[in-house]
């Protein structure tokens, strides 16, 4: 898997703008606003079998591209944007659209594209029309999805988790996951109505996890929560979970683990064991001490004294990837 990292932190302030238009030739043609202060740019990307992920940094900029321009390029691509920070306002042919955190754009690059985004951070893919099935005689050339939506929390998640993560996958691993990738967006975007797929399941159970890890101090995190949250009815969700011993003992494990974590990072101290274990929604200090030792074969007081010792962590939304990617065949 190949991977390119651009920054102009190390560049004359005189030549970056110049460094960022050699770079981005391939792509665009770029350009500062007129009001815009000193130039700054920083991208990472990665192959990923025919997809190419970027996480992309940079200070106010236009962008414009013209297809006919790149005559020796296949221009039959899509862009799938994700918007971290920072809002972009552009055209494709007559199609108006923007971007900004709490959406995900996917645009078709075959066409005539302009834009104008403020300081931004975002994470996206290319991706080619014949991957996920794009026919611009039947598509429309940019949809938008809520991130916050059912599926949008799916692909919002695995879109944000994968810059963190992939650089580490084997050749053959990145490929496989590409291809989930690119069926995962696919229905997303394209074929909302299509019955969900294994890998957009397998990419619903990051999302969840992911949602669950997030909330762990929140007394409303249950059933009720995550059905709302993504659609589904409490069947669905219950056999989601089934390989993670059902939702509540999942939810369980993930607080009794946070708690752990929080009570080995401080000193010992009045009222300690049991801030914790409220803030992570153990009203019960008997029935939080049984369970607490059962798991760990120890008191909370005693993982307290552990001041100083490394605690086992949540897990981080990149290792739910690689589970996925490891249960994906």
């Amino acid at each position: 898997m190949r991977h390119s990292s651009y920054s102009t932190a190390d560049l004359a302030p005189s030549d970056r703008l110049e460094a960022s238009r050699t770079a981005a030739q391939a792509w665009s043609e770029v350009a500062p606003p007129d009001d815009a202060g000193e130039m700054t740019a920083a991208w990472d990307m990665w192959t990923m079998g025919d997809l190419v992920l970027s996480r992309a940094t940079h200070s106010p900029l236009r962008h414009r591209r013209e297809p006919g321009r790149f005559r020796r390029h296949d221009n039959e691509f899509l862009l799938l944007e994700a918007y971290q920070s920072g809002v972009g306002r552009g055209r494709v042919e007559d199609a108006t659209f923007e971007n900004r955190p709490g959406r995900i754009v996917l645009i078709d690059m075959s066409l005539d594209f302009v834009a104008l985004t403020s300081r931004m951070l975002t994470h996206s893919l290319l991706i080619p029309h014949e991957t996920v099935g794009y026919d611009p005689t039947v598509h429309q050339p940019v949809h938008v999805l809520d991130a916050g939506s059912p599926r949008g929390r799916i692909l919002g998640t695995l879109l944000a988790s994968l810059p963190a993560r992939v650089g580490s996958l084997a050749d053959d691993d990145a490929c496989g996951l590409a291809r989930d990738l690119a069926e995962v967006v696919g229905t997303i975007m394209l074929r909302p109505e299509a019955p969900l797929s294994d890998a957009v399941r397998r990419g619903r159970l990051i999302a969840m996890e992911n949602f669950i890890e997030r909330r762990l101090g929140d007394p409303t995190l249950g059933p009720d929560a995550l059905c709302a949250a993504f659609g589904v009815s409490r069947a669905s969700l219950y056999r989601q979970f089934e390989t993670r011993s059902g939702v509540a003992a999942y939810i369980r494990e993930r607080r009794l683990i946070a708690a752990k974590r929080a009570l080995a990072g401080h000193p010992r101290t009045r009222g300690l064991v049991r801030d914790v274990a409220q803030r992570f929604g153990f009203h019960d200090p008997a029935h939080f001490n049984r369970l607490f030792r059962r798991r760990f074969g120890l008191t909370p007081g005693e993982a307290a004294l552990e001041f100083g010792t490394v605690a086992e962590a949540p897990t981080d939304p990149a290792t739910l990837l690689i589970e996925w990617l490891l249960t994906s065949g």
